[in-house]
This record gives C-alpha cells, sequence and structure tokens, in this order.
C-alpha cells in the first residue's frame, strides 16, 4: 500500500477509493454508536478518519511481526478499547474490570459491545 500511490495516478485513485471505503463504513458506525448512547458526542467525519488511519497502521505493523506472538484479537481488542475509552486515567477502574470480565468468560470488548442488552449493531448495515 505504501507503493502504490508511486504507480499512477490511476492505482492512486483506487487506493484512495478503498481508504474512503473504510472511512465511510467507520463513520457510519460511530455515528450509530452516538446516536444509540454508546459512544460520546463528536465530529464522526474526523474521528473516522483517525480509527482507519490507526487501524491500518496497526495491521500493517502486525502483518509485517513487529506484534511477533500477539494474536490479531488482542490487538483489536486493545484498538476498541482505547476508541471507547480514549486517554483518560478516569477509567482506570472499569479497565480492570474489563481484564477480569475477560479473563473469566474468554471474549473481549468487542462481542460484549455487540452482543450487550438491547444493542442492535448486528442489524445495522451501511448500505
Amino acid at each position: 500500500m505504501r507503493e502504490a500511490p508511486a504507480i499512477d495516478r490511476d492505482m492512486a485513485d483506487r487506493l484512495e477509493g478503498f481508504f474512503d471505503r473504510f472511512v465511510q463504513l467507520a463513520q457510519f458506525y460511530l455515528e450509530h454508536a452516538i446516536a444509540g448512547g454508546f459512544a460520546r458526542p463528536c465530529d464522526a467525519r474526523v474521528v473516522a478518519q483517525s480509527i482507519v488511519g490507526m487501524g491500518l497502521r496497526h495491521a500493517n505493523l502486525w502483518a509485517n511481526g513487529a506484534y511477533d506472538g500477539e494474536s490479531l484479537e488482542t490487538l483489536v481488542d486493545n484498538i476498541v478499547d482505547f476508541a471507547f475509552r480514549g486517554f483518560g486515567a478516569g477509567g482506570h477502574h472499569e479497565k480492570r474490570q474489563h481484564q477480569k470480565t475477560r479473563a473469566r468468560d474468554g471474549r473481549g470488548v468487542r462481542h460484549r459491545l455487540l452482543h450487550r442488552e438491547g444493542n442492535s449493531a448486528r442489524r445495522v448495515t451501511p448500505w
């Protein structure tokens, strides 16, 4: 992906379209999470760009062995946890509870968000 824009204008446009589709998808789900009270209000367009950039960077690092021995599931759980809890230390207690719950049920944050009582995220599609 790093070399694609240098090949030619058509390849650069195709790569940009690829990223744009991921951003649209992230924005759709973020707006759904905001509307449902799962995420705080924000400029979903800007935050979606950040989420996709962060995700693609980590995917590239993982694919190139930078997270040697770490499962993709663990990587995704950490990114989702960061996305929902941010930088603030105020959620430290919640983080410990999350770790205890994960250890107890073997399921990550994505599973609990998607299977939470009354959550309709599984039935929502962006197209």
